[in-house]
């Protein structure tokens, strides 16, 4: 499919006809796929997002650009008011 954004996960930006590995040494139990970027839950726990990040989509802890690789998903801090 497209990977414009990297939503493939298999470290480039090129379009595939064939599903291809998301290219990390995890192994994930489930697969959320969003369409630009895509989330797993790894096998031991641990949430991970790829793909697209106009927005912080990726919850990585940066607001732009794309990621052809996962990033664990970063917490939001508690509101301390």
């Amino acid at each position: 499919g497209n990977n414009d954004y990297g939503q493939l996960g298999d470290g480039t930006l090129n379009y595939s006809a064939i599903p291809v590995r998301v290219q990390t040494d995890l192994r994930f139990e489930k697969i959320a796929v969003f369409g630009s970027s895509n989330c797993g839950i790894a096998i031991g726990g641990g949430a991970y997002c790829w793909g697209a990040n106009g927005f912080a989509d990726l919850a990585a802890g940066f607001d732009d650009g794309a990621s052809p690789f996962p990033w664990p998903v970063i917490a939001p801090l508690a509101d301390e008011t």
